[in-house]
């Protein structure tokens, strides 16, 4: 990796914008979690809840992207919000990838 090709440093509305994400990740496994030990057997709850709570990430995620986009928001802060997505699906679990990926491929809408 040369200078030129070296990515900046992230400003500080990239860091407000991935806190923002990463919070409403977090409330979504939370929720997903707290609803997977309501209803199923306990050897199930772990991955159970994180599947829930990443779906629901997704959907909600999506929805804010659609709102931003309809809103007529800058492309910029889009691309800012849409840049902590992507991240969040590079490092999600590896068997989880997959379906975050056709999942996130069917709902968003891109720039």
């Amino acid at each position: 990796m040369t200078r030129d090709d070296a990515p900046l440093p992230p400003t500080r509305e990239d860091l407000v914008w991935g806190w923002c994400f990463t919070l409403l990740m977090a409330a979504c496994t939370g929720g997903g979690m707290f609803l997977a030990a309501a209803w199923l057997p306990r050897e199930v709850v772990e991955p159970a809840g994180l599947l829930l709570g990443g779906f629901a990430g997704i959907l909600i995620s999506t929805m804010i992207s659609r709102w931003l986009q309809r809103h007529r928001v800058p492309v910029e802060t889009r691309r800012r919000w849409n840049r902590q997505f992507e991240v969040f699906l590079a490092q999600a679990a590896p068997f989880a990838r997959p379906v975050m990926q056709a999942l996130h491929r069917l709902l968003f809408v891109r720039d």
